[in-house]
C-alpha cells in the first residue's frame, strides 16, 4: 500500500485522532443507549404499577357493591348501587327513612374514595402517554446517534489504521537506515580481542594497512592490517597471559580461560 509523502508526526496525529473518534463514538453510543434503556425500564415499571392500581380499583368496586348489598339486606332496603359492564349507577337517598339515608351516606363515602382513586389513575395514565412520546423521541435520537457514531467509528478506524501502518513503516525505514549506517561504523571494543588487555592511554589500538585504527586489537597483537603472530594458538595465548601471574589460583585460571574463549580472535572460523 502506497502512502503519500507527508511528515511522520502527521501519521502519529492520525493515530491519536482515529483513536479519539473510536472512543468518542463508543462512549456516545453507550450513553444514548443507557439513557433509552433507563427511560424504558422506568416507563414499563410505571405501566405495571398503573395496571395493578386499575385492577385494585375494579376489585374495590366489587367490594363497594358487596357492601351496598349487605347494607340493603341488613336494613331491608333497595340496593342503592347497580354495577354493570358499562360502569355503576348509584341512587343516592337524600331524604327518606333513617335507614335509607344511613346506607346512602355510607355507600357515598365509599364511592367518593373510589372516584378520587379513579381520577388519580386517569392523571397517571395521561402522564404515561406523555412519557411514551418522550421515549419515542429518545429512541429516535438513539437511532440517529447510533447511525452517526457507526460511521464516525468507521472513519476513526480508517484513520487509526493508516496512521499505525505508516508509523510502523516509518519506524522500520529508520531502523533499516540505521542498520545500513552501522555497517560502515567501526566496532569499538573495551579490550583487545586477541590478548584481552584493556585499552587505555598507554595501550594503543592496532593499525590497518592504510594507517587507520583498528578499535578491536591492540598494537602488540595487530599492525599493518594483520596479526603480528598469525599462527599463534589460543592455548599459547592463554599460557602467555597465565605466565604473567604469580601463583594463579584455580578461580583466576578459570576466569582467564573463560575470557580468552570469549575474545573475537579465538571464535571458531572468525579469523
Amino acid at each position: 500500500m502506497n502512502f503519500p509523502s507527508i511528515p511522520d508526526d502527521l501519521y502519529k496525529l492520525l493515530v491519536i485522532i482515529g483513536a479519539g473518534l473510536i472512543i468518542y463514538s463508543y462512549i456516545s453510543q453507550q450513553n444514548e443507549y443507557q439513557n433509552y434503556k433507563n427511560e424504558t425500564i422506568k416507563y414499563n415499571s410505571e405501566v405495571r404499577t398503573l395496571n395493578n392500581e386499575r385492577q385494585y380499583l375494579e376489585d374495590e368496586l366489587d367490594i363497594i357493591e358487596d357492601e351496598a348489598d349487605n347494607y340493603s339486606k341488613k336494613y331491608n332496603i333497595k340496593n342503592p348501587v347497580i354495577v354493570s359492564d358499562s360502569g355503576y349507577v348509584f341512587n343516592q337517598t337524600l331524604r327518606g327513612s333513617k335507614n335509607d339515608v344511613r346506607v346512602s351516606d355510607s355507600v357515598a363515602s365509599l364511592l367518593s374514595r373510589f372516584k378520587i382513586k379513579k381520577r388519580e389513575i386517569k392523571i397517571k395514565d395521561d402522564q404515561l402517554k406523555v412519557q411514551s412520546y418522550v421515549i419515542d423521541e429518545i429512541k429516535a435520537d438513539f437511532n440517529e446517534t447510533d447511525n452517526f457514531t457507526f460511521w464516525l467509528s468507521i472513519i476513526g478506524t480508517i484513520l487509526f489504521s493508516i496512521g499505525v501502518l505508516r508509523w510502523v513503516k516509518s519506524e522500520e525505514s529508520k531502523e533499516n537506515v540505521m542498520q545500513r549506517q552501522n555497517i560502515f561504523l567501526p566496532t569499538i571494543s573495551k579490550c583487545c580481542q586477541s590478548c584481552g588487555i584493556i585499552f587505555n592511554k598507554s595501550i594503543k589500538y592496532g593499525r590497518e594497512e592504510n594507517g587507520e585504527k583498528n578499535f578491536n586489537f591492540c598494537e602488540m597483537c595487530y599492525s599493518n592490517g594483520t596479526f603480528n603472530e598469525p599462527h599463534l594458538k589460543k592455548e599459547e595465548m592463554f599460557n602467555r597471559i597465565l605466565s604473567k601471574i604469580n601463583n594463579p589460583k584455580k578461580k583466576e585460571i578459570s576466569r582467564i580461560k573463560k575470557k580468552i574463549e570469549g575474545l573475537e580472535r579465538w571464535v571458531p572460523e572468525k579469523y
